[in-house]
C-alpha cells in the first residue's frame, strides 16, 4: 500500500491527496488517511509544502463529508423505508435516530472522523437520520481540521519512518473502535438487563420480527400460551458482542505488540529469561512441561465436551450453550492470535525449540482456562457455603495454573504471545461468566412473575 500510494504521490502530487480523501469521505474505501500521512511525509523531506498538504486534506475531507451527508439525506431515507423494515429499522426507529443525532450528532461527527472503520460512513449515517445541516458542517469543518493537522504533522514529524506512523495510527483506530464498541455493548447489555419480563410487544414474526426484538434488546418473548420465556437469538447475540469484544482487544494488544520481538532491550529480556530456563530446567524436565501443557490442552478439551454432553442429557440449555459458546470462542481467539502473530517466533527455552516435534499434538492455552474457568463457575453456583466456594476456586485453580506454567516454562510461546493469549484466555472467561448472570438473572425475574402471575396455590 505504502509503496502504490508513494508512487502516485511522487507522479501527481497533491491531486492523489484530495481524490484519495475526498472519495473516502464521502463513503468509498479509499486510504485517505495513509495519502494523508505519505503526503505529509514528502513534505518533511522537502519534496511538498505541507501548508499546502494540511490544506488540501482538510479541504478534501470537509467537502467529501458535505457530500456522503447529502448523498444520505436525499438517498438515504427512501433506502431505508424501503428495506429498513427488514431489519427492524422503521419510521419510528428513524425518528429517534434523528433525535439521537440532533442531541449528539455533533460530538458523533467530530470523534468519528478518527476511526478508521466507521469514518467513511459517519457522514452517510448523519444525512440518513437527517441531523441539522449547519452544526454538520460545523463539526465537519472542525473535525476535518483538526484530523488534517494532527495526522499531517504526524507524517511531517516522522516523514522517514513512515511505517511507524502508520502503526501508531493502527494502533489508535483499533482502540478508537474497541471503546465505542466496548460503550456500544455496555449501553445494550444494560438495554437487554433491564428489558421487561412482563408486557412485551411481539414486535411482529418471523425474521422480521427477529431483528426488530434483537435490535430494541428484547430478552423475553412470548409463548403460544402467553407466558414469557427467554429469547434464544438475544442470547446468541449477546455471546456475539462479548466475542466481538474480546476480538478486537485481541487485535488491538496484537496491533501495539507486533515488532515488539525485534525491539533491542525486549529481545535481550527474553534471552535472560531463555538462558535462565535453560540453566533452571534439564531437557527432560522441560519435556515434561511441555507434556503437561499438552496434555492439560487435550485434558480441557475432553473435559469441555463431556460437561456439554452431561448438561444437555441434564437439560442444563444454558450452561450446555454457554460452555459451548465458550470453547468456541477460546478456539476462535487462539486462531486468531496464530494468525496475529505468525512471523514471531521467540521461544522462552531454547533447548525445547528442537524439541516441539515429539509432542505435536493439540496446543491451545486459552481453551484450558475457558473450560476450568467455567467448570469452577458452575461448581460453585452449586453451594451457597463460602468455604466449599473458595476450596473449589482452588482446586480448579490447580490445573490452571499447571497448564499456564508449564507453557511458559517449556517454551511453546514467546513472552509476547504468552501473555496475549493469557489476556485473551481472562476476558473471555470473564465476559462468558457476566453474560451468564445476566441471563440467569433474567431468568429467575421471569420466574418470580410468572409466581405473581399465577398467585398462590
Amino acid at each position: 500500500m505504502l509503496e502504490t500510494l508513494t508512487h502516485l504521490i511522487t507522479n501527481f502530487g497533491y491531486i492523489i491527496v484530495a481524490l484519495f480523501i475526498l472519495l473516502e469521505y464521502v463513503g468509498f474505501p479509499f486510504p485517505g488517511e495513509t495519502a494523508l500521512i505519505v503526503a505529509a511525509g514528502f513534505a518533511g523531506a522537502g519534496k511538498l509544502s505541507i501548508t499546502a498538504v494540511i490544506i488540501i486534506a482538510a479541504s478534501a475531507a470537509i467537502f467529501g463529508y458535505a457530500g456522503g451527508y447529502w448523498i444520505g439525506r436525499l438517498l438515504g431515507k427512501e433506502f431505508v423505508e424501503r428495506w429498513g423494515k427488514y431489519v427492524g429499522l422503521d419510521r419510528k426507529k428513524m425518528e429517534k435516530l434523528e433525535e439521537f443525532f440532533t442531541k449528539h450528532g455533533a460530538l458523533t461527527v467530530f470523534i468519528g472522523r478518527f476511526v478508521g472503520l466507521v469514518r467513511a460512513y459517519m457522514a452517510l449515517f448523519a444525512g440518513i437520520s437527517r441531523m441539522p445541516y449547519i452544526p454538520f458542517m460545523i463539526f465537519n469543518a472542525l473535525g476535518g481540521i483538526a484530523w488534517a493537522l494532527i495526522f499531517g504533522i504526524m507524517g511531517y514529524l516522522f516523514g522517514q519512518n513512515l511505517d511507524e506512523v502508520e502503526h501508531f495510527i493502527r494502533i489508535f483506530g483499533w482502540g478508537a473502535l474497541l471503546g465505542i464498541v466496548l460503550l456500544a455493548s455496555v449501553w445494550y447489555v444494560r438495554r437487554w438487563a433491564s428489558s421487561p419480563v412482563g408486557g412485551f410487544v411481539t414486535k411482529g414474526s418471523g425474521i422480521r420480527g427477529s431483528f426488530s426484538r434483537v435490535l430494541s434488546g428484547t430478552a423475553m418473548v412470548p409463548t403460544k400460551n402467553g407466558s414469557p420465556r427467554l429469547a434464544r437469538l438475544s442470547v446468541i447475540v449477546l455471546f456475539a458482542i462479548g466475542l466481538s469484544v474480546a476480538v478486537l482487544l485481541i487485535i488491538f494488544v496484537t496491533t501495539i505488540t507486533n515488532g515488539l520481538s525485534e525491539y533491542d532491550p525486549l529481545v535481550r529480556f527474553e534471552e535472560m529469561i531463555s538462558a535462565a530456563t535453560d540453566h533452571l530446567l534439564s531437557p527432560r524436565q522441560s519435556r515434561v512441561f511441555l507434556s503437561i501443557a499438552k496434555f492439560g490442552s487435550a485434558l480441557s478439551v475432553a473435559l469441555g465436551i463431556a460437561t456439554i454432553v452431561v448438561t444437555a442429557f441434564l437439560k442444563k440449555r444454558l450452561y450446555m450453550f454457554t460452555i459451548l459458546v465458550a470453547i468456541a470462542g477460546g478456539e476462535i481467539l487462539n486462531a486468531l492470535l496464530a494468525y496475529l502473530n505468525r512471523g514471531y517466533s521467540v521461544f522462552v527455552s531454547a533447548h525445547m525449540s528442537v524439541r516441539l516435534g515429539y509432542l505435536l499434538a493439540y496446543d491451545n492455552m486459552i481453551v484450558p482456562v475457558i473450560v476450568f474457568g467455567m467448570l469452577a463457575y458452575f461448581a460453585a453456583l452449586s453451594t451457597a457455603q463460602i468455604t466449599l466456594v473458595i476450596s473449589i476456586l482452588a482446586g480448579f485453580s490447580i490445573p490452571i495454573l499447571a497448564v499456564v506454567t508449564s507453557s511458559f516454562l517449556c517454551g511453546i510461546h514467546g513472552s509476547i504471545e504468552f501473555i496475549e493469549e493469557l489476556l485473551g484466555a481472562i476476558v473471555w472467561l470473564w465476559i462468558c461468566i457476566g453474560l451468564m448472570q445476566f441471563i440467569r438473572l433474567k431468568q429467575h425475574q421471569q420466574e418470580i412473575q410468572q409466581q405473581i402471575a399465577t398467585g398462590p396455590v
